[in-house]
Protein backbone atom coordinates (compact mmCIF):
# COMPACT_ATOMS: atom_id res chain seq x y z
CA UNK A 1 0.00 0.00 0.00
CA UNK A 2 1.39 3.68 -0.99
CA UNK A 3 1.64 6.30 1.52
CA UNK A 4 -1.28 7.99 -0.19
CA UNK A 5 -3.56 4.88 0.09
CA UNK A 6 -2.55 5.14 3.72
CA UNK A 7 -3.40 8.84 3.88
CA UNK A 8 -6.50 8.35 2.24
CA UNK A 9 -7.51 5.17 4.65
CA UNK A 10 -6.72 7.45 7.72
CA UNK A 11 -8.50 11.01 6.74
CA UNK A 12 -10.06 10.31 3.63
CA UNK A 13 -9.52 11.88 -0.16
CA UNK A 14 -10.14 15.25 1.01
CA UNK A 15 -7.77 14.94 3.71
CA UNK A 16 -5.37 13.42 1.21
CA UNK A 17 -5.51 16.67 -0.74
CA UNK A 18 -5.46 18.73 2.31
CA UNK A 19 -2.01 17.12 3.15
CA UNK A 20 -0.72 17.83 -0.67
CA UNK A 21 -1.53 21.70 -0.10
CA UNK A 22 0.34 21.97 3.09
CA UNK A 23 3.60 20.09 1.62
CA UNK A 24 3.38 22.68 -1.28
CA UNK A 25 3.68 25.05 1.40
CA UNK A 26 6.41 23.81 3.53
CA UNK A 27 8.30 23.01 0.29
CA UNK A 28 7.49 27.14 -0.11
CA UNK A 29 8.80 27.80 3.55
CA UNK A 30 12.04 25.54 3.34
CA UNK A 31 13.11 27.93 0.20
CA UNK A 32 12.16 31.32 1.31
CA UNK A 33 14.31 31.01 4.83
CA UNK A 34 12.22 33.88 6.57
CA UNK A 35 14.11 35.93 8.74
CA UNK A 36 12.21 37.60 11.74
CA UNK A 37 13.60 40.63 13.62
CA UNK A 38 12.49 41.98 16.91
CA UNK A 39 13.67 45.41 18.58
CA UNK A 40 15.03 45.23 21.77
CA UNK A 41 12.18 46.84 24.16
CA UNK A 42 14.13 49.84 25.24
CA UNK A 43 15.37 50.49 21.32
CA UNK A 44 11.29 50.43 20.63
CA UNK A 45 10.74 52.52 23.22
CA UNK A 46 12.88 55.29 22.65
CA UNK A 47 11.73 55.15 18.61
CA UNK A 48 8.36 55.51 19.91
CA UNK A 49 9.04 58.65 21.67
CA UNK A 50 10.99 60.34 19.29
CA UNK A 51 9.47 59.15 15.95
CA UNK A 52 6.26 57.36 16.49
CA UNK A 53 5.54 56.54 12.67
CA UNK A 54 8.92 54.41 12.30
CA UNK A 55 7.84 53.32 15.42
CA UNK A 56 4.79 52.24 15.03
CA UNK A 57 5.94 50.47 11.02
CA UNK A 58 8.65 48.43 13.51
CA UNK A 59 5.73 47.50 15.35
CA UNK A 60 3.86 46.02 12.42
CA UNK A 61 6.91 44.52 10.75
CA UNK A 62 7.34 42.77 13.90
CA UNK A 63 3.36 41.69 13.97
CA UNK A 64 3.05 40.63 10.91
CA UNK A 65 6.27 38.75 11.03
CA UNK A 66 5.20 36.65 14.34
CA UNK A 67 1.36 35.77 12.29
CA UNK A 68 3.62 34.71 9.80
CA UNK A 69 5.76 32.24 12.24
CA UNK A 70 2.29 31.28 13.81
CA UNK A 71 0.47 30.13 10.38
CA UNK A 72 4.05 28.42 9.14
CA UNK A 73 4.68 26.64 12.06
CA UNK A 74 1.01 26.17 12.72
CA UNK A 75 0.66 24.03 9.26
CA UNK A 76 4.50 22.24 9.46
CA UNK A 77 4.03 20.96 12.76
CA UNK A 78 0.13 19.41 11.59
CA UNK A 79 1.81 17.99 8.96
CA UNK A 80 4.15 16.33 11.05
CA UNK A 81 2.11 14.84 13.30
CA UNK A 82 -0.14 13.80 10.31
CA UNK A 83 2.45 12.50 8.22
CA UNK A 84 4.02 10.52 11.51
CA UNK A 85 0.02 8.94 11.96
CA UNK A 86 0.54 7.82 7.97
CA UNK A 87 4.48 6.31 9.04
CA UNK A 88 2.89 4.48 12.11
CA UNK A 89 -0.17 3.16 10.04
CA UNK A 90 2.31 2.00 7.12
CA UNK A 91 4.50 0.42 9.89
CA UNK A 92 1.68 -1.17 11.72
CA UNK A 93 2.90 0.66 14.64
CA UNK A 94 -0.16 1.08 16.84
CA UNK A 95 1.15 2.93 20.28
CA UNK A 96 3.01 5.29 18.44
CA UNK A 97 0.15 5.81 16.04
CA UNK A 98 -1.82 6.86 18.81
CA UNK A 99 0.59 9.08 20.50
CA UNK A 100 1.12 11.43 16.81
CA UNK A 101 -2.88 11.40 16.63
CA UNK A 102 -2.97 12.65 20.49
CA UNK A 103 -0.37 15.28 19.39
CA UNK A 104 -2.38 15.95 16.51
CA UNK A 105 -5.29 16.80 18.45
CA UNK A 106 -3.25 18.83 21.11
CA UNK A 107 -0.90 21.04 18.36
CA UNK A 108 -4.50 21.45 16.73
CA UNK A 109 -6.56 22.87 19.77
CA UNK A 110 -3.71 24.77 20.71
CA UNK A 111 -3.38 26.39 16.44
CA UNK A 112 -7.54 27.35 16.70
CA UNK A 113 -6.56 28.95 20.34
CA UNK A 114 -4.09 31.30 19.08
CA UNK A 115 -4.81 31.85 15.44
CA UNK A 116 -8.81 31.29 15.21
CA UNK A 117 -9.10 34.83 14.85
CA UNK A 118 -6.25 36.21 13.20
CA UNK A 119 -7.07 36.43 9.74
CA UNK A 120 -10.30 37.99 9.96
CA UNK A 121 -8.47 40.90 12.70
CA UNK A 122 -5.60 41.55 10.34
CA UNK A 123 -8.37 41.55 7.13
CA UNK A 124 -10.18 43.99 9.48
CA UNK A 125 -7.09 46.91 9.95
CA UNK A 126 -5.31 45.73 6.74
CA UNK A 127 -5.73 49.56 5.23
CA UNK A 128 -4.47 51.38 8.48
CA UNK A 129 -1.80 48.92 9.23
CA UNK A 130 -0.38 49.68 5.42
CA UNK A 131 -0.75 53.07 5.69
CA UNK A 132 1.38 52.64 8.89
CA UNK A 133 4.43 50.40 6.72
CA UNK A 134 4.29 53.59 4.57
CA UNK A 135 4.95 55.96 7.18
CA UNK A 136 1.93 57.24 6.23
CA UNK A 137 -0.25 56.55 9.67
CA UNK A 138 -2.45 59.20 11.27
CA UNK A 139 -2.67 57.92 14.36
CA UNK A 140 -1.19 55.29 16.33
CA UNK A 141 -2.26 51.67 15.52
CA UNK A 142 -1.96 49.22 18.48
CA UNK A 143 -3.20 45.29 18.79
CA UNK A 144 -2.55 44.57 22.23
CA UNK A 145 -4.68 41.49 22.16
CA UNK A 146 -3.51 40.21 18.89
CA UNK A 147 0.04 40.45 19.87
CA UNK A 148 -0.67 39.01 23.07
CA UNK A 149 -2.35 35.94 21.16
CA UNK A 150 0.48 35.53 18.97
CA UNK A 151 3.25 35.55 21.85
CA UNK A 152 0.86 33.48 23.67
CA UNK A 153 1.81 30.38 20.09
CA UNK A 154 5.14 30.85 20.26
CA UNK A 155 6.21 31.82 23.71
CA UNK A 156 3.68 30.15 26.17
CA UNK A 157 5.12 26.97 28.03
CA UNK A 158 5.06 25.88 31.84
CA UNK A 159 6.99 28.17 34.17
CA UNK A 160 9.22 27.11 37.11
CA UNK A 161 8.31 28.70 40.28
CA UNK A 162 11.67 30.91 39.46
CA UNK A 163 10.60 32.02 36.25
CA UNK A 164 9.42 35.79 35.93
CA UNK A 165 7.74 36.04 32.70
CA UNK A 166 4.69 37.99 31.17
CA UNK A 167 0.93 36.80 31.28
CA UNK A 168 1.18 35.58 28.06
CA UNK A 169 4.12 32.95 28.48
CA UNK A 170 2.16 30.56 30.39
CA UNK A 171 0.52 27.73 29.35
CA UNK A 172 -2.87 26.09 29.57
CA UNK A 173 -3.98 22.76 30.48
CA UNK A 174 -4.39 20.83 27.20
CA UNK A 175 -7.93 19.79 28.27
CA UNK A 176 -8.69 23.34 28.00
CA UNK A 177 -7.18 23.94 24.37
CA UNK A 178 -9.11 20.74 23.58
CA UNK A 179 -12.61 21.22 25.23
CA UNK A 180 -12.27 25.06 23.53
CA UNK A 181 -11.96 23.14 19.80
CA UNK A 182 -14.69 20.67 20.63
CA UNK A 183 -16.89 23.31 21.02
CA UNK A 184 -16.15 24.27 17.71
CA UNK A 185 -18.31 21.53 16.00
CA UNK A 186 -16.30 18.70 17.07
CA UNK A 187 -18.44 16.84 19.71
CA UNK A 188 -16.77 13.96 21.16
CA UNK A 189 -13.00 15.08 20.07
CA UNK A 190 -12.17 15.20 24.34
CA UNK A 191 -13.37 11.91 24.53
CA UNK A 192 -11.37 10.55 21.90
CA UNK A 193 -7.88 12.82 23.31
CA UNK A 194 -9.03 11.20 26.66
CA UNK A 195 -9.12 7.79 24.91
CA UNK A 196 -5.45 8.46 23.25
CA UNK A 197 -3.79 9.45 26.25
CA UNK A 198 -4.96 5.99 27.89
CA UNK A 199 -3.03 4.38 25.00
CA UNK A 200 0.32 6.47 24.96
CA UNK A 201 0.59 6.43 29.17
CA UNK A 202 2.08 3.84 31.09
CA UNK A 203 -1.50 2.84 31.84
CA UNK A 204 -3.95 -0.47 31.39
CA UNK A 205 -4.75 0.47 27.94
CA UNK A 206 -1.10 0.41 26.61
CA UNK A 207 -0.37 -2.88 27.99
CA UNK A 208 -4.44 -4.33 27.00
CA UNK A 209 -3.20 -3.00 23.50
CA UNK A 210 -1.07 -6.03 23.43
CA UNK A 211 -3.31 -8.63 24.40
CA UNK A 212 -6.53 -11.02 22.63
CA UNK A 213 -8.89 -12.18 25.04
CA UNK A 214 -9.67 -16.00 24.34
CA UNK A 215 -11.89 -16.65 26.77
CA UNK A 216 -13.73 -15.28 29.43
CA UNK A 217 -10.40 -15.75 31.54
CA UNK A 218 -7.77 -15.95 29.18
CA UNK A 219 -5.37 -14.07 26.88
CA UNK A 220 -3.19 -14.30 24.28
CA UNK A 221 -0.17 -11.59 23.96
CA UNK A 222 0.00 -11.03 20.43
CA UNK A 223 1.80 -8.03 19.39
CA UNK A 224 1.43 -8.53 16.03
CA UNK A 225 -2.13 -6.95 15.54
CA UNK A 226 -0.99 -3.71 15.50
CA UNK A 227 -2.68 -3.08 11.97
CA UNK A 228 -5.94 -4.42 12.85
CA UNK A 229 -6.07 -1.69 16.04
CA UNK A 230 -5.43 1.31 14.06
CA UNK A 231 -8.29 0.85 11.29
CA UNK A 232 -10.70 -0.28 14.54
CA UNK A 233 -9.22 2.96 16.01
CA UNK A 234 -9.42 5.08 12.69
CA UNK A 235 -13.36 3.68 11.77
CA UNK A 236 -14.34 4.81 15.53
CA UNK A 237 -13.25 8.23 15.37
CA UNK A 238 -13.62 8.63 11.35
CA UNK A 239 -15.88 11.59 11.72
CA UNK A 240 -13.26 13.45 13.53
CA UNK A 241 -10.21 13.00 11.78
CA UNK A 242 -11.20 15.20 8.49
CA UNK A 243 -12.77 18.29 10.44
CA UNK A 244 -9.88 17.85 12.66
CA UNK A 245 -7.64 18.56 9.79
CA UNK A 246 -9.32 21.32 8.75
CA UNK A 247 -8.72 22.96 12.14
CA UNK A 248 -5.42 22.21 11.99
CA UNK A 249 -4.43 23.55 8.62
CA UNK A 250 -6.81 26.38 7.96
CA UNK A 251 -6.18 29.03 9.80
CA UNK A 252 -2.24 29.42 9.06
CA UNK A 253 -3.69 29.03 5.44
CA UNK A 254 -6.31 31.84 5.61
CA UNK A 255 -3.39 33.88 7.26
CA UNK A 256 -0.69 33.61 5.28
CA UNK A 257 -3.61 34.35 2.08
CA UNK A 258 -4.52 37.51 4.25
CA UNK A 259 -0.30 38.40 4.63
CA UNK A 260 -0.05 38.66 0.52
CA UNK A 261 -2.21 42.06 0.79
CA UNK A 262 0.11 43.54 2.94
CA UNK A 263 3.26 45.87 2.20
CA UNK A 264 5.62 43.37 3.36
CA UNK A 265 6.43 40.98 0.67
CA UNK A 266 9.64 39.74 3.16
CA UNK A 267 6.26 37.44 4.80
CA UNK A 268 4.44 36.42 1.51
CA UNK A 269 3.78 32.89 0.46
CA UNK A 270 4.68 32.36 -3.19
CA UNK A 271 2.44 28.95 -2.61
CA UNK A 272 -0.23 29.91 -0.73
CA UNK A 273 -1.31 32.19 -3.99
CA UNK A 274 -1.91 29.26 -6.14
CA UNK A 275 -4.78 27.46 -3.31
CA UNK A 276 -8.02 28.54 -3.94
CA UNK A 277 -9.93 29.46 -0.82
CA UNK A 278 -12.38 31.01 -2.23
CA UNK A 279 -14.66 27.83 -0.89
CA UNK A 280 -13.77 28.56 2.30
CA UNK A 281 -16.20 31.13 4.84
CA UNK A 282 -13.14 32.39 6.36
CA UNK A 283 -11.49 33.60 3.08
CA UNK A 284 -14.22 34.81 1.82
CA UNK A 285 -14.72 36.94 5.47
CA UNK A 286 -11.73 38.50 5.11
CA UNK A 287 -11.43 39.44 1.26
CA UNK A 288 -14.99 40.99 1.78
CA UNK A 289 -13.09 43.04 4.75
CA UNK A 290 -10.35 43.78 2.60
CA UNK A 291 -12.31 44.66 -0.45
CA UNK A 292 -10.59 41.92 -2.60
CA UNK A 293 -11.68 39.08 -4.78
CA UNK A 294 -11.99 35.88 -3.10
Amino acid sequence: MSDTNYIEKIFGADGSQFMRFALKLIEDFEGDSTTYTYMPPTEFDSLMRNDWKSGTKVYWEEMLGRAHLAAAASIIRAYRWSDGMVACYSNSLFLPFCACFRALIESTADTYDALGNVAITLAECRADVNSALQLMAKHGVLATELEDKLIHFSHARKLSKQEVAPPSHTAKQAAEYIRALEKANLPGLYECYLELCQYTHPAAHSVASLLVPISEDSFLLAPAYDQIRIEALIEKHKSLVLPLLMFAFNPGALVLKVLLHFDTPQFHSQSIRNIDLSGVSGWVRCAKKMGVQP
